[in-house]
């Protein structure tokens, strides 16, 4: 790897696509002009040659090596985990992409990642309402959000993570990006 090539600050991308294409690809924009390589699935070089090693588990590989996480949370949270690890089965793969880029920020590492969680505030409020709801009544809840996405987001709040972000509207989630943009490894 050349020395240019060492200085360029990536981050990974973990969102779901088909819901948030134009959030997406507006970060992913203003990232670039910023001088941020952004690793996200959909980008063409995402697989780089890599055969016999399915999708997610690329997805993975990325989440815990790429020194940024950048995780953006709605009412969705993607198709179940297909790859070959099994502690990832039945999560999502958003969340398992979290668990793992939640795992390589432990020890040695602790002060070589950041993570970053921004959640839509509507999401957010009704993960509240959901939390507060018994389990008997959750399922006569009627909530835009899938019930993955409340897996998700307990798991976050479980590990206590500082990284919590909430936004409105892509101008907003812009405007918080544009004062984390320094702290980019």
């Amino acid at each position: 790897m050349s020395k240019k090539t060492k200085n360029i600050k990536r981050v990974f991308l973990s969102a779901t696509y088909d819901d948030l294409t134009d959030l997406i690809e507006e970060i992913k924009s203003k990232l670039a002009a910023w001088g941020i390589k952004v690793v996200h699935f959909k980008n063409p070089d995402f697989h780089s040659g890599q055969t016999n090693i399915h999708r997610h588990d690329i997805c993975l590989k990325y989440a815990k090596n790429i020194p940024n996480y950048l995780l953006i949370v709605d009412r969705r949270a993607g198709e179940n985990y297909k790859g070959k690890n099994s502690k990832y089965r039945g999560l999502a793969i958003t969340h398992a992409e979290f668990k793992a880029a939640y795992k390589a920020t432990k020890g040695k590492n602790k002060n070589k990642r950041k993570m970053y969680i921004f959640i839509r505030k509507n999401c957010w409020n009704n993960y509240q309402l959901w939390k507060k709801t018994s389990r008997r009544n959750r399922s006569a809840l009627i909530l835009d959000v899938e019930p993955k996405v409340f897996q998700l987001l307990e798991d976050i709040e479980k590990k206590g993570t500082p990284w919590i972000i909430l936004f409105e509207h892509s101008l907003e989630f812009k405007k918080v990006l544009k004062k984390k943009k320094c702290t980019f490894k």
